[in-house]
């Protein structure tokens, strides 16, 4: 008769011919101890953690759109805006001024204020269409990009949020955070 060997752990815990199952065995350690005397760091992966910060950039974009909006609706110009977050997570909003074809005074902003994540709302027309663009950056590198029509019939009002979802991007307004713009040159 051949006998075909099974790993243990596949027959764990098992009940054969009215044996009894081996008691689990439980440790119990105080709250607050640290296992081994030392706690060891969790790292995400770089896809679990590129998840979470895209996450993070499409709340900030959604944010920004319904400001958009609602400045829209009190009758006043939807862009440009900004709002940022320290890296002591304090958080602020600015009104760039002056703000078309001049990205240095957007980086001098963020230098002096350590910005690590930001979202920022812009104009643009395309095609014969106007546009209030939302671009958002977080120091980890991840950018995230939306987009509302202004459409001006019966009333001024903004089309549905568009996200564009790209590994890629390119502009006078991409990587506008110190770091990035180090490791771009």
């Amino acid at each position: 008769m051949a006998f075909t060997e099974f790993p243990r752990q596949l027959f764990a815990g098992a009940s054969f011919f009215g044996q009894p199952k081996p008691a689990l065995r439980v440790d119990f350690v105080r709250l607050g101890t640290p296992p081994s005397g030392r706690i060891k760091a969790f790292v995400m992966s770089d896809a679990s953690q590129q998840r979470r910060v895209r996450a993070k950039l499409k709340e900030l974009i959604e944010r920004a759109s319904s400001a958009a909006e609602a400045n829209l609706h009190r009758g006043i110009k939807p862009y440009p805006s900004g709002f940022a977050v320290r890296a002591n997570g304090s958080k602020f909003a600015f009104e760039p001024q002056n703000i078309e074809g001049n990205d240095a005074v957007v980086r001098t902003l963020f230098l002096q204020h350590n910005v690590v994540c930001y979202v920022l709302t812009l104009g643009a027309v395309s095609e014969g269409k106007q546009y209030v663009l939302f671009s958002a950056e977080d120091e980890s590198g991840p950018m995230v990009v939306g987009h509302r029509e202004i459409i001006t019939q019966p009333a001024p009002h903004l089309g549905p949020l568009e996200i564009i979802e790209s590994n890629f991007a390119e502009g006078r307004f991409v990587g506008l955070l110190p770091r990035q713009a180090a490791a771009m040159q």
